[in-house]
């Protein structure tokens, strides 16, 4: 069964919430405090986590720049009675999957599960050998909710290994990177990781780049000249992609 831990200092919420998720078909553990939370979240590595922000110890916000949701594959909502919309992109910033305002009923949890189980993120790995680079993605990618950035390296071996590690649904692979280079770190990925996709990514905007990246089974390739919303539109065409077509921008 699906573990589901509840992070709150109130009593009767903890209570409503183990009922509620017992009848989904969760396993619910509960904390009162954000240091048990912590504690609790990385030995049990919950599928599901709803945190609350104003608790003793450690905030919500303390326990989740210290939890690495991406990390540890939670899934973690994020709860305050005095939420803005600075709070919520901080909460989102450090991992949190969505936030809900306090105080918070049965249909509010019911629409919030259904979310989840409609709209999973997708979870991404960066490899790029410029520190720059890859902290501009990830920035980019933290800013919506449905996207994870699960890891980052800066060679091709690296990628290949914490791709074959962590199995993020979308690799954004840098073509040019010393050792190792994105064509044969994506050659390598697909004949061990085949579900996983990969993007090419280059500086140069160059269709002679894309043919090598989409011959050695990337789904597409993106120049790094292009816009932000063209590159988030071809890692959330991976959601659904099955193979047989490539994607470019």
């Amino acid at each position: 069964m699906p573990i589901a831990l509840v992070v709150d200092d109130e009593p009767a919420i903890r209570e409503l919430f183990h009922a509620f998720l017992s009848l989904q078909g969760y396993t619910v553990h509960t904390a009162a405090d954000g240091v048990e939370g912590l504690d609790q979240a990385h030995s049990l590595r919950p599928q599901l986590m709803f945190l609350d922000n104003n608790m003793p110890r450690l905030t919500g916000l303390q326990v989740l720049e210290r939890l690495q949701p991406a990390a540890l594959e939670t899934a973690v909502i994020f709860m305050s009675g005095l939420l803005d919309d600075q709070t919520c992109q901080t909460a989102q910033a450090f991992g949190a999957r969505a936030c809900l305002q306090k105080p918070i009923g049965l249909p509010d949890l019911a629409r919030c599960l259904a979310e989840l189980r409609t709209h999973p993120r997708i979870r991404v790995l960066l490899a790029d050998d410029h520190a720059l680079v890859r902290g501009t993605l990830a920035g980019l990618l933290h800013a919506e909710p449905d996207l994870e950035v699960v890891g980052e390296v800066g060679d091709g071996q690296q990628a290949v290994a914490m791709a074959c590690s962590l199995l993020p649904d979308v690799v954004l692979m840098d073509i040019s990177m010393p050792g190792m280079d994105g064509l044969d770190a994506t050659r390598a990925i697909k004949a061990a990781c085949p579900t996983i996709q990969v993007i090419g990514l280059s500086t140069y905007d160059h269709t002679e780049q894309a043919q090598p990246m989409l011959e050695a089974g990337a789904v597409g390739y993106v120049s790094k000249t292009e816009t932000a919303e063209a590159l988030l539109a071809v890692i959330r065409t991976c959601r659904t992609w099955t193979g047989g077509t490539t994607r470019r921008a």
